[in-house]
């Protein structure tokens, strides 16, 4: 008996309808001709609605739902759920390949680095006029904290590997029998997603939403980062040939912010130990990528050191580092220079990680290994490398991964996002009166009015020297409006100058 072939998708409308088409497989198979039917009456009856509205048909739509059993209404709901998260994959899948065929026929798409700077051109923008206005470019996305919103960590992997098996699916130069392994594949991954809990079982904790944010530059944004600049850089030289030939250097033009641990308007169990959590566990996060990329480049920079000249600094660095090296390297990549300074970085780099354990923990780090101070100490470490190359005329060999790491470190620096804090306004009112009735001299802040209130607090900023006050007799909520900011300070100290945004007072009436 020949074997069919499978069903082919040719165009970008056709491929559209698998997910759906298996979704529907999936539903008919586990849980019966009820439930599928209820869906494909509904889902058929609001698109026809939609065309053409009637409000006879929306009777009848809303009397079905009305209808049907607990049960039955849970399977439905969660069967359109599952369809828009479907739908999305699909739809981003079909924005890539409309890219992918409008690269080939040599065509910008909308909005792309590319059409934007053809119109700048069109309008009589120079090369110089652009790269003035790409210097003060600045996207900043802001990750928030939306439990109600927020997926479980394990249905983001679902839906990651789902989107996975539907991009191979529809790569091109599939055969017959990849395409069925690949079909049979993804309609497993539906019917695994279909019986995974996509709520949380509890309220998730500032943890959660905290592993939920980072889950985001784990999986795409950490890989995309460098791509953009990539894309910006390709896409200048496509539009003003003048710029070929020359090495653009571009500015950081994205940079993230969070709320996640540092919003205690919005979630009153944010405290200031959480908070201290977050930034850690944000440098953990960022640190580990770096380590990732630093082990990698170690593998490709396996320069021996008969075949090159160090450069000066390079040299020193390594002379300086020798007796370091030789108690945690031993011999190891001896006579590869890059690849023992880079495995030195490797090593401090985990040391970092393993002090922003310890801090988590409140416990003093067991590495003897002096950390990074700061993102800059560990910038110098790359750029010194870097430059050795271009002495010894390999600066091609500086625009890869070298390069793609340090566009993450001015990206997310040893921060990954700099957290705003965020504290209704009252709350910072009486902290000040508690403090003021609390002073040596002591002054009846609440009773002031509001121009009393301005001067006396200009007054005190313009001071050089902190207030003075019994601090025991502050109430626990004041005193911990307090203690932010003393953990803000350290912070700045320990991770990073630059982990804070913004200080949001909200609900704010008055300048006071």
């Amino acid at each position: 008996m020949t074997e069919v072939a499978p069903k082919r998708y040719s165009s970008l409308s056709e491929q559209a309808r698998i997910l759906p088409d298996l979704l529907g497989e999936v539903i008919l198979e586990q849980e019966g001709q009820a439930v599928f039917g209820s869906v494909e009456l509904l889902r058929q009856g609001f698109i026809q609605q939609r065309l053409e509205p009637s409000d006879e048909q929306q009777k009848l739509l809303l009397e079905t739902i009305e209808g049907l059993d607990l049960d039955s209404l849970d399977r439905i709901i969660h069967a359109f759920s599952t369809f828009f998260h479907l739908a999305n994959i699909g739809e981003e899948h079909q924005n890539q390949m409309q890219r992918e065929q409008a690269e080939e026929a040599s065509e910008t798409w909308s909005n792309s680095f590319a059409d934007t700077l053809m119109q700048f051109r069109q309008q009589g923008k120079s090369l110089q006029d652009v790269l003035g206005l790409i210097q003060g470019l600045l996207y900043y996305p802001t990750f928030t904290a939306h439990p109600t919103e927020a997926k479980r960590p394990i249905v983001l992997e679902a839906l990651q590997r789902i989107h996975h098996e539907y991009q191979g699916l529809n790569r091109r130069g599939v055969t017959d029998a990849e395409f069925a392994e690949f079909k049979h594949r993804l309609k497993a991954m539906i019917q695994i997603f279909w019986k995974t809990e996509a709520v949380r079982p509890e309220k998730p904790t500032v943890y959660d939403e905290i592993e939920n944010s980072l889950y985001y530059f784990r999986e795409s944004i950490f890989a995309c980062l460098p791509e953009i600049y990539r894309d910006l850089e390709a896409a200048l030289k496509q539009v003003y040939p003048e710029a070929r030939g020359q090495a653009i250097e571009l500015p950081t033009i994205v940079r993230f912010g969070t709320w996640v641990g540092g919003d205690r308007d919005g979630n009153p169990f944010v405290t200031p130990q959480i908070t201290r959590d977050a930034l850690c566990l944000q440098q953990i996060e960022v640190l580990a990528e770096y380590v990732r990329r630093v082990d990698h480049l170690s593998q490709i920079l396996t320069h021996s050191i008969d075949q090159i000249e160090l450069s000066a600094p390079m040299r020193e660095a390594m002379e300086r580092d020798t007796a370091v090296m030789q108690e945690h390297l031993g011999n190891l990549h001896l006579k590869e220079p890059y690849r023992r300074k880079l495995s030195l970085t490797r090593l401090r780099l985990e040391a970092t990680i393993e002090h922003a354990r310890a801090r988590m923990n409140g416990k003093r780090a067991a590495s003897n290994l002096t950390p990074y101070a700061n993102e800059q100490e560990f910038r110098q470490d790359l750029e010194i490398v870097g430059d050795s190359l271009r002495h010894h005329n390999e600066a091609n060999l500086t625009r890869g991964s070298l390069q793609d790491l340090l566009c993450l470190l001015d990206t997310c620096g040893f921060y990954l996002s700099k957290m705003d804090i965020r504290q209704e306004s009252t709350l910072h009112s009486q902290a000040v009166a508690e403090i003021a009735a609390n002073l040596d001299d002591p002054v009846d802040y609440a009773g002031m009015n509001e121009i009393e209130r301005q001067q006396w607090l200009s007054a005190q900023l313009a001071k050089s020297e902190p207030l003075a006050y019994d601090f025991r007799q502050v109430t626990i909520q004041s005193a911990e409006i307090i203690e932010v900011f003393s953990l803000m300070r350290e912070m700045r100290n320990v991770i990073s100058n630059d982990c804070f945004g913004s200080y949001i007072i909200s609900m704010t009436h008055s300048a006071s």
